[in-house]
């Protein structure tokens, strides 16, 4: 799990790929190996808010927020800036360097960390329906990994919301319980 780790989410960076594994993440935290799990749980947590990020949650995590300054970086407003600068620039290093990025912009991608970090969280998002049979689960480890990663998606509190405090009210773990009661 560690080289995966390093590969997709490497000291708090994000890449192309980690989207795209955040699917079979979820397939292993729901059914993959049992030393595998919490592992995966805590990855897509990781992946979806990183570390630095954990200092929000007493107060709520910002999503609107997130989306408004993904939005100023989305790639239809970041081409035209590349556009000008490649027409600009005279250096040959600089207009090789300025022709990769455009054409990666051009492909719909933002150079902007939080446009990308954007896309991983709503992967995440996405295997949320998913991974709430985990509340359930049978280790008191992997149902407070779930609890946590719920907090960080106060866009689905509709649903997340009654089935944290339903967890709370029937839960024996305490670390359990109390992670739940301060997701929710």
């Amino acid at each position: 799990m560690q080289s995966l780790s390093n590969s997709i989410f490497h000291q708090g960076s994000r890449y192309e790929a980690s989207a795209h594994a955040v699917p079979f993440l979820a397939r292993i935290a729901v059914a993959g190996p049992p030393a595998a799990r919490e592992d995966t749980m805590w990855l897509l947590t990781r992946l979806a808010v990183d570390r630095h990020d954990e200092y929000d949650l007493t107060t709520g995590i910002n999503t609107a927020g997130w989306r408004a300054a993904a939005a100023e970086h989305s790639p239809e407003k970041e081409l035209p800036w590349y556009e000008e600068q490649l027409a600009a620039a005279t250096d040959e290093d600089q207009r090789t360097m300025l022709r990769e990025i455009r054409g990666w912009v051009a492909a719909g991608n933002s150079p902007d960390a939080r446009w990308s970090a954007l896309r991983i969280y709503d992967a995440v998002l996405a295997e949320l329906p998913g991974l709430l049979v985990l509340l359930d689960d049978t280790d008191a480890r992997i149902r407070t990994r779930i609890a946590y990663l719920l907090a960080w998606f106060p866009e689905v509190a509709a649903t997340t919301l009654p089935l944290l405090l339903a967890r709370t009210a029937r839960e024996d773990d305490p670390v359990v319980a109390a992670t739940s009661l301060v997701a929710a």
